[in-house]
């Protein structure tokens, strides 16, 4: 009897078992802290447009340019008002009206609403002026002559910064043509150009040649450029810079993080995943979450997702799960703290120390077998007796039969992996099979004993065998069908070669391997799966585990799975 061993293909599954014991600790330190803190008081949600923003920045140049801390609080502000249902175009012009002097911004923002210079050059004198002149200016842009509006009147009480207006209109110029030059004349001439280039402009990142260098406005108009953050974002056309950031911040907001790696890429989604994991551990455990990630983005993005989820929510139930699928992923032994129910009894619980330590004991087994199996098997006391023990050695009886939990440890766990591979396939030659364990039990007993002891000796360790093989199956049947979730993101990475049908059915068959591996590190059931006598070598494609991850595969229909993975592949 061997432990199966079987190349992987493309080495990927080595890479996996090679993760180093740091590696492990770092996953178990991780999920500690995680599952510790799903207990404590809610956390703060995290700002998605900081998040987004931030990942951009780290990641390995997915804008093309590493954006500074100034360029960062431009950014925010264009993603914060873009995401609250505005077009980019306004945001961006509301942005660069923001970098304007402060005494001009009121007449660039009028006259970005659309309406005309001479409108807006009223408006604006009309609020500047004190109350008592009002009244006479009004009645001026009423288009009522000068000579109605007191010429004198006007010379008296106009302030020096208004009398410009009544000397050009002394020359017969109207109002509002009077008013619009003297507005043109008091804003500086560059921000003059730049509110007319950002009233006529769509693609107003090109008003930043109107700008001073080195200013304000010609940094922000210059960032607008390079994000293309203007009305070159419709949505109509391909993905830029400023809407990859605003399709990032909606997909963490949304938990859309299928969204967060189509528009950041897994660079920024690594980022993005990591930032807002570390809201719920402390800063000394923040670079632990970092494993976890690394190793599973590439399998499933949901992955990631889920477990972010849970931690929300916290739902120790789905957190269990994500983190059970980073470990079957990542092949890394899964630690006691980190097992779920469906796969704590087989992994960790008593059966799972029979399966790990029973064949590895050599001379200490009758110790193992008290420690493991004699308490579970609960055997009665009162079944031995000193005169019926007397009466079959007169009867010729053997001395010498090895006690029940020794028994159980020699001949019952060696075919956990036949009971398991039986229930896993449905087979209907499961119960003939126990039965059959338990007719050798009693053949044995028969040497040593009278047959009123075999249902004392043999029949817990039947029903023992029973259950332990139930929770087996459970749990080999749970980790497939966490690890087959991965299925979909794995046809997805052949690329276009999916599209052939031969080749989707070997990678399956591939995937399925992986699956069958990854199992086997966590439940490594001893015993030839396929045969009655649970000895002999076998295969890793004729395991429990294989049947399985088959099962499970099968349950996320392949053929509905390739073809998905065809059409999202690039031409």
């Amino acid at each position: 009897m061997r432990e199966p061993m079987v190349a992987t293909g493309d080495g990927t599954a080595t890479a996996g078992r090679r993760l180093s014991r740091k590696l492990a600790r770092l996953l178990v330190g991780a999920w500690s802290t995680l599952a510790a803190l799903t207990l404590g008081p809610a956390t703060v949600r995290a700002d998605e447009v900081d998040t987004a923003v931030e990942a951009f920045s780290l990641a390995t140049s997915p804008l093309g340019f590493t954006p500074g801390p100034t360029e960062k609080l431009i950014i925010k502000a264009l993603v914060r008002c873009a995401t609250n249902k505005r077009s980019v175009l306004v945001c961006a012009r509301e942005e660069a009206l923001r970098q304007l002097p402060a005494e001009t911004r009121p007449l660039a923002t009028c006259m970005l609403q659309g309406r005309s210079i001479e409108a807006c050059a009223e408006n604006e004198l009309l609020r500047r002026l004190p109350p008592e002149t009002r009244g006479v200016a009004q009645c001026l842009a009423s288009r009522r002559s000068l000579a109605d509006c007191a010429r004198g009147e006007i010379a008296r009480r106009l302030p020096p910064q208004t009398q410009a207006i009544g000397t050009c209109m002394t020359s017969g110029a109207s109002y509002e043509k009077c008013a619009a030059q003297e507005a043109l004349r008091r804003m500086p001439a560059a921000s003059r150009e730049i509110a007319a280039c950002l009233a006529k402009r769509t693609d107003i990142g090109k008003c930043a040649v109107h700008a001073a260098a080195g200013s304000k406005q010609r940094h922000t108009l210059d960032l607008i450029e390079k994000l293309k953050a203007d009305g070159r974002s419709d949505l109509g056309k391909p993905p830029n810079g400023i809407h990859n950031i605003i399709r990032v911040a909606e997909g963490i907001k949304h938990d859309k993080w299928d969204d967060v790696l189509i528009y950041g890429g897994a660079e920024v989604y690594k980022v993005a995943a990591k930032i807002v994991l570390s809201i719920f551990l402390t800063p000394a455990l923040q670079p632990l979450i970092s494993p976890i990630v690394d190793t599973v983005v590439q399998n499933r993005v949901q992955l990631v997702a889920n477990l972010i989820k849970g931690l929300k929510q916290r739902d120790q139930r789905l957190i269990g799960q994500a983190v059970t699928e980073a470990y079957l992923l990542a092949q890394v032994e899964i630690p006691c703290s980190v097992v779920p129910g469906d796969l704590r009894e087989a992994v960790c619980g008593t059966i799972g120390k029979i399966i790990k330590h029973v064949g590895k004991v050599g001379g200490d087994a009758a110790d193992l077998a008290v420690r493991l199996i004699k308490r579970p098997l609960a055997i009665p006391d009162t079944l031995w007796t000193e005169t019926q023990g007397a009466r079959e050695r007169i009867a010729g009886k053997k001395r010498g039969c090895m006690p029940a939990p020794n028994y159980y440890a020699g001949h019952y766990v060696r075919c956990y992996h036949r009971g398991a591979y039986l229930q896993l396939a449905g087979s209907s030659h499961l119960t003939p099979f126990r039965d059959a364990l338990n007719g050798n039990c009693r053949r044995y007993y028969d040497q040593c004993f009278f047959s009123n002891r075999f249902d004392g000796l043999c029949n817990p360790q039947r029903d023992m065998f029973r259950k332990h093989v139930d929770e087996i199956a459970r749990g080999i049947r749970y980790a497939a069908t966490v690890y087959a979730y991965s299925y979909a993101r794995f046809m997805k990475r052949q690329g276009k070669a999916i599209c052939d049908g031969r080749h989707a059915d070997q990678q399956t068959k591939a995937f399925i391997s992986r699956c069958e591996q990854a199992l086997y590190k966590q439940m490594p059931v001893k015993g030839h799966p396929r045969n009655d006598s649970c000895g002999g070598k076998y295969s890793f494609a004729e395991t429990a585990h294989h049947v399985a991850c088959a099962k499970a595969v099968e349950r996320m229909d392949p053929r509905r799975v390739q073809t998905a993975a065809c059409k999202a592949a690039p031409r």
